[in-house]
């Protein structure tokens, strides 16, 4: 009995629609780990600074000029991290879709193999029955 559909290949294609939007979530999560790594890095780089004690006006202003641009970054970061946070729930939402065509198309495929199946078996019980009236008539003639 054939076991493909119409709705085979669509279920094939809603699979790799899933595995593609798995795969996404992973990369936007690697995404997330190196931000916070390189947010890490900017503020332990912040710690190990020395901070000026003396020195000319100009001095003091090229580092706290410098100050504000590591925090700029750290707040790119952070903002970066929060895009993709909010790309992952935006995948997630489209992964439930995507799982909800899965399920309708196996449904409607599960329906239509029950449906071959029903067919099957009264296809072979016709058969069995043409063969019992076969057989039944040729026992009869045989006397």
């Amino acid at each position: 009995m054939k076991r493909e559909t119409q709705f085979t290949q669509l279920i094939k294609i809603e699979k790799n629609k899933l595995q593609n939007i798995e795969k996404e979530i992973e990369r936007e999560r690697t995404k997330i780990v190196n931000y916070q790594k390189e947010i890490e890095k900017i503020e332990e780089d912040i710690l190990n600074i020395d901070y000026p004690t003396h020195g000319t006006f100009s001095m003091l202003q090229q580092f706290n000029i410098a100050m504000h641009n590591m925090k700029n970054e750290i707040h790119k970061r952070e903002g970066l991290i929060d895009a993709s946070n909010r790309r992952i729930e935006q995948l997630r939402n489209d992964m439930v879709l995507v799982q909800r065509e899965i399920e309708k198309f196996q449904y409607l495929e599960n329906e239509i193999l029950k449906k071959r199946a029903e067919e099957e078996k009264r296809r072979e019980a016709k058969e069995m029955d043409e063969i019992a009236v076969l057989l039944h008539f040729q026992n009869r003639h045989s006397f």
